[in-house]
């Protein structure tokens, strides 16, 4: 998404306000990614776009802006700005989203972050803390780029630091 907001906004733009799958479809093939073979492609790319729409038309998808250090920064500072200016408390929060119940922690601060950024496939067990947490970090982590620290003179700022 960040790509196409920031390199590709006429192709943003086509695809908001698409009518049906297939213009969605045939547009990115044939003006973005122009292959050769565009019209023989267009059939098969529409089915395709199809059953990736029915998988996940109910389910809210937000396409996650691109894990930069700045964009990662950013969100971390808009968590902390929205928890002070709402008075949250400090705590295990329970709610989906990450702080939805306006309680934040050591865990559910960076949880929010990546939410607010699009990663909306983080852990969820129902009942309990959802979202990235001790306990499923290093599993969720780093399917998205981020690498384990081992040295402590390498923790920078905005790094996600686990004791344990």
């Amino acid at each position: 998404m960040y790509e196409l907001e920031t390199k590709y906004p006429s192709t943003l733009k086509v695809l908001k306000n698409a009518k049906s799958i297939k213009e969605a479809s045939n547009y990115v093939l044939i003006h973005f990614e122009s292959p050769n073979n565009a019209s023989a492609l267009s059939a098969t790319r529409t089915q395709y776009s199809q059953e990736i729409y029915n998988l996940y038309k109910n389910e809210g998808v937000v396409m996650a802006k691109q894990l930069t250090y700045n964009n990662w920064m950013s969100a971390l500072d808009n968590v902390a700005v929205t928890a002070r200016r709402e008075n949250w408390s400090y705590g295990d929060s329970h709610g989906w989203p990450p702080c939805s119940d306006h309680i934040i922690s050591c865990d559910r601060h960076p949880a929010r972050a990546l939410y607010d950024m699009g990663y909306t496939d983080q852990p969820r067990i129902p009942g309990s803390t959802s979202g990235i947490t001790v306990n499923n970090v290093n599993t969720y982590l780093p399917k998205y780029g981020f690498v384990k620290v081992t040295n402590p003179k390498d923790i920078k700022k905005g790094a996600i630091v686990c004791v344990g």
